[in-house]
Protein backbone atom coordinates (compact mmCIF):
# COMPACT_ATOMS: atom_id res chain seq x y z
CA UNK A 1 0.00 0.00 0.00
CA UNK A 2 1.21 4.07 -0.60
CA UNK A 3 2.50 6.05 1.75
CA UNK A 4 -0.20 8.48 0.43
CA UNK A 5 -3.19 5.79 0.91
CA UNK A 6 -1.87 5.19 4.27
CA UNK A 7 -2.76 8.47 5.01
CA UNK A 8 -6.33 8.61 3.93
CA UNK A 9 -6.42 5.54 6.26
CA UNK A 10 -5.31 7.04 9.03
CA UNK A 11 -7.52 9.87 8.44
CA UNK A 12 -10.45 7.10 8.76
CA UNK A 13 -9.40 5.35 11.41
CA UNK A 14 -9.65 8.91 13.77
CA UNK A 15 -6.74 10.86 12.91
CA UNK A 16 -7.38 14.35 11.55
CA UNK A 17 -5.99 15.83 8.04
CA UNK A 18 -2.66 16.79 9.54
CA UNK A 19 -2.24 14.19 12.17
CA UNK A 20 -2.88 11.78 9.17
CA UNK A 21 -0.30 13.47 6.56
CA UNK A 22 2.06 14.57 9.16
CA UNK A 23 2.65 10.78 11.00
CA UNK A 24 2.15 8.90 7.98
CA UNK A 25 5.30 10.94 6.67
CA UNK A 26 7.04 12.28 9.04
CA UNK A 27 7.81 9.30 11.33
CA UNK A 28 10.59 8.46 8.42
CA UNK A 29 12.30 11.47 9.63
CA UNK A 30 12.78 10.18 13.21
CA UNK A 31 9.85 12.49 15.01
CA UNK A 32 7.76 9.59 17.40
CA UNK A 33 4.28 9.37 15.50
CA UNK A 34 2.26 10.35 18.80
CA UNK A 35 4.57 13.36 19.63
CA UNK A 36 3.98 14.38 15.80
CA UNK A 37 0.06 13.57 16.01
CA UNK A 38 0.30 15.97 19.22
CA UNK A 39 1.72 18.76 17.33
CA UNK A 40 -0.65 18.71 14.30
CA UNK A 41 -3.69 18.23 16.27
CA UNK A 42 -4.73 21.86 16.25
CA UNK A 43 -4.30 21.54 12.53
CA UNK A 44 -7.34 19.95 11.32
CA UNK A 45 -10.55 21.85 9.94
CA UNK A 46 -8.41 24.51 8.08
CA UNK A 47 -6.57 25.02 11.49
CA UNK A 48 -8.28 24.63 14.48
CA UNK A 49 -11.71 24.55 11.97
CA UNK A 50 -11.21 28.32 11.29
CA UNK A 51 -11.51 27.31 7.68
CA UNK A 52 -7.90 28.22 6.65
CA UNK A 53 -5.28 26.57 5.23
CA UNK A 54 -6.20 22.71 5.07
CA UNK A 55 -4.74 20.60 7.43
CA UNK A 56 -3.70 18.14 4.84
CA UNK A 57 -1.80 20.93 3.67
CA UNK A 58 -0.37 21.81 6.98
CA UNK A 59 0.56 18.68 7.41
CA UNK A 60 2.84 18.00 4.48
CA UNK A 61 4.60 20.95 5.36
CA UNK A 62 5.41 19.95 8.72
CA UNK A 63 7.10 17.19 6.98
CA UNK A 64 8.75 19.84 4.40
CA UNK A 65 10.11 20.97 7.57
CA UNK A 66 11.57 18.13 8.96
CA UNK A 67 13.38 17.53 5.82
CA UNK A 68 14.28 20.85 4.58
CA UNK A 69 14.28 23.11 7.86
CA UNK A 70 17.43 24.53 9.74
CA UNK A 71 18.51 22.43 12.45
CA UNK A 72 19.46 25.93 14.95
CA UNK A 73 19.02 29.57 14.00
CA UNK A 74 22.33 30.22 12.42
CA UNK A 75 21.12 28.11 9.31
CA UNK A 76 20.02 31.34 7.16
CA UNK A 77 20.27 29.05 4.04
CA UNK A 78 18.29 25.58 5.64
CA UNK A 79 15.41 28.02 6.36
CA UNK A 80 15.52 29.86 3.36
CA UNK A 81 15.08 26.12 1.52
CA UNK A 82 12.55 25.25 3.66
CA UNK A 83 9.89 28.57 3.19
CA UNK A 84 11.03 27.86 -0.58
CA UNK A 85 9.93 24.65 -1.07
CA UNK A 86 6.92 25.29 1.38
CA UNK A 87 6.01 28.19 -1.36
CA UNK A 88 5.99 25.83 -4.15
CA UNK A 89 4.19 22.89 -2.54
CA UNK A 90 1.56 25.38 -1.44
CA UNK A 91 1.15 27.20 -4.72
CA UNK A 92 1.54 23.88 -6.54
CA UNK A 93 -1.05 21.56 -4.66
CA UNK A 94 -3.91 25.33 -5.03
CA UNK A 95 -3.00 24.53 -8.89
CA UNK A 96 -4.02 20.77 -8.98
CA UNK A 97 -6.59 20.87 -6.50
CA UNK A 98 -7.98 24.72 -6.98
CA UNK A 99 -8.02 25.44 -3.00
CA UNK A 100 -5.61 25.11 -0.09
CA UNK A 101 -9.04 26.15 2.19
CA UNK A 102 -11.27 23.71 3.98
CA UNK A 103 -14.39 25.49 2.11
CA UNK A 104 -12.46 25.66 -1.16
CA UNK A 105 -11.96 21.91 -1.27
CA UNK A 106 -14.83 20.71 0.41
CA UNK A 107 -17.76 23.36 -0.37
CA UNK A 108 -18.13 23.87 2.76
CA UNK A 109 -17.31 26.48 5.18
CA UNK A 110 -16.28 24.09 8.45
CA UNK A 111 -15.80 27.15 10.82
CA UNK A 112 -19.61 27.85 10.74
CA UNK A 113 -21.83 25.84 12.64
CA UNK A 114 -24.50 25.90 9.69
CA UNK A 115 -21.59 24.42 7.58
CA UNK A 116 -20.43 21.91 10.00
CA UNK A 117 -23.67 20.12 10.32
CA UNK A 118 -24.39 20.19 6.31
CA UNK A 119 -20.75 18.37 6.23
CA UNK A 120 -21.86 16.01 8.45
CA UNK A 121 -25.04 15.45 7.01
CA UNK A 122 -24.04 14.62 3.52
CA UNK A 123 -21.39 13.04 5.10
CA UNK A 124 -18.48 15.46 3.32
CA UNK A 125 -15.78 14.57 4.92
CA UNK A 126 -15.28 11.27 3.05
CA UNK A 127 -14.09 13.38 0.93
CA UNK A 128 -11.22 15.11 3.26
CA UNK A 129 -9.95 11.20 2.41
CA UNK A 130 -9.23 12.14 -1.19
CA UNK A 131 -7.65 15.95 0.39
CA UNK A 132 -5.31 13.97 2.54
CA UNK A 133 -4.52 11.03 -0.12
CA UNK A 134 -3.66 14.45 -2.87
CA UNK A 135 -1.44 16.04 -0.19
CA UNK A 136 0.36 12.67 0.52
CA UNK A 137 0.80 12.47 -3.24
CA UNK A 138 2.05 15.26 -4.16
CA UNK A 139 4.10 15.32 -0.75
CA UNK A 140 6.22 12.45 -2.00
CA UNK A 141 7.13 14.28 -5.19
CA UNK A 142 8.39 17.02 -3.23
CA UNK A 143 10.26 14.80 -1.04
CA UNK A 144 11.74 12.72 -4.25
CA UNK A 145 12.74 15.36 -5.77
CA UNK A 146 16.29 16.08 -4.01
Amino acid sequence: MSDSNRAAEAMGAGYNCAQAVSTTYGVKYGVPEETIARIASGFGGGVGRTDNICGAVSGAVMVLGLKYGPKSAADKEAKTKASIKTGEFIREYERRFGAVSCTGLLGYNISLPEGREKVLTDNAFAKCRDVVRNAGKLLEEFLEAE
